[in-house]
């Protein structure tokens, strides 16, 4: 199993993965209320902001590639994927450094294509996504985040994993690259979970410091989009010391110079 950073090339395939790990997930049930009748704008979506952030100093995106493709599962075949990349993990660093220092966790940091998805997004609105959901899902996100002291931070944003790959290591393996960079630049982790998601990250070094907290509602919207009844959701928000990884673990994901 192997893991590198995303190439802008990888994008498309990073999304169509991000698609079907998400498609039963109860955050982004919220997030996307409308994903499965626009199947199109969620993958859209999520395309627009893997590129922008291959375009943003101090952001990043790692994918695991498995060492054979192995047996894809009935909606692995369906979206067409082939290629070994079986998950991948987002990333933001923010505070306590230059923006030249963060450029150094995007080299490749540019203004790039997704001018022209944004273009297309205020032309052609988004049809699967709640905007209003994702604003109050972060900004009560990183309210608990400033419950706690630091300097600057790593945001552990997003974690996909194939179907027909989960709970097979790629999580843990994408948790020790995070735990290398945080104990390289002394800053801790912040990320949320799922209560399965929450389990992994409890048994490697997290601890939860508070919730955020969607509530019951029905959202619809203009035009033909059928109103959809969302379930109250509590999500742990968890934090990782900068030195939760143990020495023996580190000595063994250091990258080789």
């Amino acid at each position: 199993m192997k893991i590198r950073p995303a190439l802008p090339a990888d994008v498309p395939k990073v999304a169509e993965i991000g698609t079907l790990a998400f498609a039963d997930d109860p955050s982004y049930e919220h997030f996307f209320p409308w994903r499965s009748q626009y199947p199109h704008d969620f993958y859209a979506y999520l395309l627009h902001d893997y590129r922008k952030m291959l375009a943003t100093p101090g952001q990043v995106i790692m994918v695991v590639e498995a060492d054979e493709p192995g047996e894809l599962d009935v909606r692995d075949k369906e979206a067409g994927i082939r290629s070994k990349m079986v998950a991948y993990a987002t990333f933001i660093r923010s505070g306590g450094g230059s923006t030249e220092e963060l450029a150094k966790w995007n080299v490749d940091s540019r203004c790039l294509l997704f001018l022209q998805e944004t273009y297309d997004s205020i032309v052609t609105p988004n049809r699967a996504v709640s905007r209003s959901a994702l604003s109050d899902f972060w900004t009560q996100a990183y309210a608990v985040h400033a419950t706690t002291s630091y300097d600057g931070k790593l945001d552990f944003k997003t974690l996909a994993v194939l179907p027909s790959y989960q709970r097979r290591g790629c999580g843990e393996k994408l948790l020790e690259w995070a735990g290398w960079r945080a104990h390289e630049e002394a800053i801790p982790i912040f990320g949320d979970a799922t209560e399965k998601g929450r389990e992994l990250y409890i048994r490697n070094g997290a601890k939860e410091i508070g919730r955020v907290i969607l509530q019951e509602q029905t959202v619809g919207r203009d035009g033909d989009s059928p109103l959809v009844k969302l379930p109250r959701l509590e999500t742990p928000v968890m934090r990782w010391d900068a030195n939760w990884l143990s020495r023996e673990r580190l000595g063994k994901i250091i990258p080789k110079s």
